[in-house]
């Protein structure tokens, strides 16, 4: 009796010393998110990573790191708590911009029945995609080959006090530095996309698969080659394929043993996508995947929806509804292409101890070469100019000025824009009808979503042609 008794007092004072401490945790969580959520009185430290002007103009062979990580200094940083906050600013300006608020309409329209049609990405993985701005209570959900990189810079120099362009901040380094909602608590989380305003922006499923093939897999890109290669073709086939390869005596390189998987084809490319979507047999990536699937937008309420295909009208509304004076969309413009050189350049730089494990430097310059062409970059008139010896010693700063030489010596834009539009319908020619119609299938709700055609007449009225071989357009050694 005696000790069920003491028993029952030590349970107790457990109980007790439990609830205290709950107590505890409970109202300091309480007292965060009070915080979090004051009004003008308040002003809430902001640590963040401060950024050193590099040297991004090509003027120098110095293409080291660029970040530095200083003591906390706001005194340049617009405060958290503003009279009003941007999620009222940026719904306010959409109700009164007609084009915007058409397309949230539409947005809310398709959603409906589809809320819980969440697709499979893991929820640990969710919180990944969304990058927060703390100074301008700016929340993006990040979606890949939709201009990621470009936004997730944005947000950086916003919060940075010595920033003026996001192009000063190197690609490689840029998801090193983002501040995303994988380190709040759900509770915090959830606080946050109440509060905050949160945007996306969305491309055209056929646009944003070309783009993550050519970036990925068709450039030089042994990262890429090693993990979605394999899910790509079977190693047995691949063997067969260097095999039959190498008794053609098609590359100028000696095989390795580890498969390289460095020759995909955009139609083996486009069958890995839609076994991806369809199965769960296939390791898939952010890159290739449903949009629907990274953003959740039937179960996220986004206050503003973005379109690559009008970038600059959305870019300068999001600006003009948050007051921010800070950048020029025309002058933005002219910087990406000099950014993209300076990306394409310093990656096969980078990489090129990996990369000649499988082809020669030569045929990873002409890749990236037809890459710019293919984009609209660099006239087709416009030959690569090195031989095979000199690309082996071709350092990134050259090449770079080289890529400007030839962009300046090409056509004019609208010719560029015919020829990128020219290679969209060829490189869709070689993909087979019946299997562009599963793609549209495994897509549909991102075409449905995002308010897409999903028979585009170019892609599918123009492959009823006769269909062009892979190496019509992509083989750069014939």
């Amino acid at each position: 009796m005696v000790l069920c008794r003491r028993r029952r007092i030590f349970k107790g004072k457990l109980a007790g010393i439990g609830f205290v401490v709950l107590t505890i945790v409970v109202f300091t969580q309480y007292q965060d998110f009070l915080f979090l959520n004051c009004c003008n009185s308040t002003q809430q430290k902001n640590y963040e990573w401060h950024l050193t002007s590099p040297s991004f103009m090509i003027r120098t062979t110095n293409l080291s790191e660029i970040f530095v990580e200083v003591k906390p200094n706001n005194k340049n940083n617009i405060s958290i708590f503003k009279a009003e906050s941007s999620k009222v600013l940026i719904q306010t300006a959409a109700r009164t911009e007609t084009y915007i608020n058409k397309r949230l309409q539409k947005h809310h329209q398709a959603c409906v029945g589809k809320e819980f049609i969440i697709g499979r990405e893991p929820d640990r993985s969710i919180p990944f995609h969304f990058q927060v701005s703390k100074s301008h209570q700016l929340i993006y959900c990040s979606i890949e080959k939709a201009g990621t990189t470009f936004w997730r810079r944005v947000l950086q120099v916003l919060d940075s006090t010595n920033l003026d362009n996001p192009y000063q901040i190197k690609p490689l380094n840029v998801n090193k530095h983002s501040q995303s909602l994988a380190k709040e608590d759900i509770f915090r989380m959830l606080a946050k996309l109440r509060t905050h305003a949160v945007f996306m922006f969305v491309r055209n499923p056929f646009s944003r698969l070309l783009s993550g093939y050519l970036d990925k897999i068709y450039t030089a890109n042994p990262y890429y080659w090693a993990m979605i290669g394999k899910e790509i073709r079977s190693p047995e086939m691949n063997n067969a394929i260097m095999r039959l390869d190498k008794m053609k005596n098609l590359r100028r390189i000696e095989k390795t043993q580890i498969p390289c998987y460095h020759d995909i084809t955009f139609d083996e490319f486009i069958q890995y996508v839609i076994d991806a979507e369809n199965t769960t047999s296939h390791k898939r990536d952010p890159h290739f995947m449903s949009m629907y699937d990274l953003c959740k937008p039937c179960q996220i309420n986004y206050d503003f929806i973005g379109k690559m295909e009008t970038f600059k009208n959305d870019f300068n509304f999001i600006m003009g509804a948050l007051n921010i004076s800070k950048f020029d969309v025309n002058d933005l413009e002219k910087m990406a292409s000099d950014d993209i050189f300076l990306d394409v350049a310093t990656s096969l730089d980078e990489r090129r101890n990996e990369i000649v494990k499988c082809m020669s430097m030569h045929e990873a310059y002409l890749r990236s070469w037809k890459h710019m062409q293919i984009r609209g970059l660099i006239s087709n008139q416009q030959n690569y100019p090195y031989s095979e010896k000199q690309s082996q010693y071709l350092n990134p700063i050259k090449f770079v000025r080289t890529l400007k030489t030839a962009r300046s010596k090409s056509t004019s834009k609208e010719d560029l824009k015919r020829q990128k539009e020219q290679y969209f319908v060829d490189i869709f020619r070689t993909v087979e009808l019946k299997k562009l119609e599963k793609l549209v299938k495994v897509l549909r709700n991102d075409f449905e979503i995002f308010d897409y055609e999903a028979y585009p007449e170019a892609i599918f009225v123009k492959n009823i042609k006769e269909r062009l071989n892979h190496s019509e357009i992509f083989d750069v050694l014939r």
